[in-house]
């Protein structure tokens, strides 16, 4: 897989989804991403003194697929979490004692 690069079809899996896979791998790889029309793809240069899996592309493609899934649970439950945080940011306040009820 040296200076191969992995393609992923636009309509599956979002830039987003991408990057974020990407990131995973940049302790250990040099990152590149090409982008056409349809597709975006990844190239992982192995760091100095990092050995390259023989099952990496297997792996990138399946943390891409979790990622996806990430991006799924986020967007359905972004209300959610929205009102979760301001939940806690109303608990947060300091409450008035010298108010009557």
């Amino acid at each position: 897989m040296d200076g191969s690069t992995i393609w992923f079809d636009r309509s599956f899996f979002s830039d987003e989804v991408i990057a974020r896979t990407a990131h995973r791998y940049t302790n250990f790889f040099q990152v590149t991403v090409h982008g056409t029309v349809g597709e975006i793809g990844v190239e992982l240069e192995a760091l100095q003194g990092v050995e390259r899996s023989a099952d990496l592309e297997a792996r990138f493609r399946n943390d891409a697929l979790d990622e996806r899934l990430r991006e799924t649970v986020r967007k359905e439950t972004k209300d959610l979490h929205a009102e979760l945080i301001r939940a806690a940011l109303r608990e947060s306040l300091p409450r008035r004692t010298d108010v009557a009820p």
